[in-house]
């Protein structure tokens, strides 16, 4: 699940998965990566746990072949490839659901919807003269 190619888009291959999260990280980047990193300091806690699994296997009884050897290592990681996978596709579900629309919606601790809004900072819409009567007119030459 860990390869993937530009050509076919395959949603089973985490190289999709990073890239929905990264292109969606463009939108609001300031506010969603602290959403990202959450969940990569989950996966590098399973990540550290399965390697320590798969230590504890290696030195167990019955590792006497290569082959026994890459069984343990080869399931750690293919076990950690698949947890990423989900994670990763279900970040872009949270992505979307609480940064999607200009708010930042969440569900209180008893599940209610709550969404409060998220403008741009003042010293930005200054830079880009997005000003109280909203941005310039578009110039008629262009149209």
């Amino acid at each position: 699940s860990t390869l993937g190619h530009y050509e076919v888009l395959d949603k089973a291959q985490l190289f999709w998965a990073c890239r929905y999260v990264f292109n969606l990280v463009q939108l609001k980047y300031s506010r969603m990566i602290e959403d990202v990193r959450r969940v990569q300091g989950e996966l590098f806690r399973r990540a550290h746990a399965r390697l320590l699994g798969a230590a504890e296997c290696l030195q167990g009884p019955g590792m006497s072949t290569r082959a026994q050897r890459e069984r343990c290592l080869v399931d750690a990681t293919q076990e950690l490839a698949g947890e990423a996978l989900a994670a990763y596709w279900n970040l872009t579900d949270e992505l979307m659901f609480k940064y999607g629309d200009g708010f930042v919606a969440e569900l209180s601790p008893h599940g209610e919807y709550v969404a409060r809004p998220d403008p741009y900072p003042d010293w930005w819409l200054r830079a880009v003269n997005f000003t109280e009567a909203g941005p310039p007119p578009v110039p008629d030459n262009v149209l």
